[in-house]
């Protein structure tokens, strides 16, 4: 099987992962308008906690590498995936986890592996 029909027949797995963002990534995806796509650590804590609202910024502070995360539809797909195509909508823009899932790269050939 080519590599493009491998992607294609995949039925983008690799969107159902979770994916992270480092709080510089972030930053950029929120200056393209692009955060409401993504759900911080902080604001998870926090709709879980309310009462903690006032330590926002202590908690906010705590988080760096993986300070958010790239939200998912109903059926467990990225929120940024278009579920006809099963293409990315922002894929020149990508968060890098999803750019280690190229085709054919060791992330993409073991999860490949593990579904087919």
């Amino acid at each position: 099987m080519d590599l493009e029909n491998k992607c294609f027949n995949c039925a983008a797995s690799c969107c159902r992962l979770m994916v992270d963002v480092s709080k510089q990534e972030y930053q950029v995806f929120k200056n393209k308008g692009l955060n409401k796509h993504f759900i911080t650590q902080t604001d998870k804590y926090i709709n879980k906690h309310p009462k903690h609202e006032s330590k926002r910024p202590f908690i906010d502070s705590l988080y760096i590498e993986s300070y958010a995360e790239l939200k998912k539809d109903k059926s467990g797909l990225c929120a940024l995936l278009n579920k006809k195509t099963l293409l990315c909508t922002i894929y020149e823009d990508r968060p890098q986890a999803c750019k280690d899932y190229k085709i054919d790269s060791k992330s993409c050939k073991k999860l490949y592996k593990c579904i087919s």
